[in-house]
């Protein structure tokens, strides 16, 4: 039996982003991945980039109903049309062909990370490199199958760096942001890592994706974008961002 899905309704009302007597028509329904700190059910706010959409659609008057799903189920769930949209994404050419996305919510840098004392460089055969189910493939796949290693796969970024400190694997490909917030408690038990400087290390942009199959998906990102520039030019953004933005 599947667990029941951890929904977050996050209200404009409720942060004064409208009008006291204001009404808002229901939550736009979006899926989401665990990502901290810029998503997740335990975040205060849902994590930042909840915080940044929630605040987007408050601008149009829209309330958000955020539910938090294993990354495949909430983009499979969202492709079908059952979410509005769903975040946050990377471009790739196979999800272009099925959505819309929104204008960037945040810039990020995604790395391959070894335990600090990995001898460089690294000879890869038959060693694990760790990246998180639902987690797009395209930059790494290449690397790691020309150069005779394997894929490890287990539903967190958290738990890839569980699995580089117990010895189980020997990289983790991962955002930098996202890795700085999911160590803090390993890092106090002993776990020290660095980027291994390989040459799949990229820079990235996250997004708010709308499945073409909505009947107004063009609509949907013109209104969200609308919202999303209105913050950036109002400072709510970088209020909200804080230190992770310039």
């Amino acid at each position: 039996m599947r667990a029941a899905p951890r929904c977050l309704v996050m209200s404009a009302a409720l942060v004064g982003l409208t009008g006291a007597g204001q009404a808002l028509a229901e939550p736009v329904p979006l899926a989401a991945g665990e990502y901290p700190p810029l998503t997740g059910e335990s975040e205060p706010g849902g994590g930042l980039l909840s915080r940044v959409v929630l605040a987007a659609y408050a601008t149009q008057g829209d309330g958000v109903r955020v539910t938090y799903l294993p990354w495949q189920r909430g983009f499979n769930e969202t492709r079908s049309g059952f979410y509005t949209g769903t975040y946050p994404y990377v471009k790739n050419a196979e999800r272009e062909a099925e959505f819309l996305y929104s204008a960037p919510l945040f810039a990020d840098h995604i790395r391959l990370f070894g335990l600090q004392a990995t001898e460089l460089p690294v000879q890869w055969a038959h060693k694990a490199v760790c990246v998180p189910l639902g987690h797009s493939l395209q930059q790494i796949q290449s690397f790691v199958t020309m150069r005779f290693a394997r894929l490890e796969r287990p539903a967190t970024v958290g738990h890839c760096f569980q699995l580089l400190q117990l010895g189980r694997v020997h990289a983790v490909w991962a955002s930098e942001t996202v890795a700085e917030q999911v160590t803090r408690q390993l890092r106090a038990t002993g776990l020290r890592y660095k980027p291994l400087q390989e040459e799949v290390d990229y820079s990235v942009e996250y997004y708010l994706i709308v499945p073409k199959v909505h009947p107004d998906a063009a609509g949907v990102i013109q209104r969200f974008n609308s919202g999303l520039t209105h913050i950036r030019k109002s400072g709510v953004y970088k209020k909200i961002m804080g230190a992770l933005v310039p």
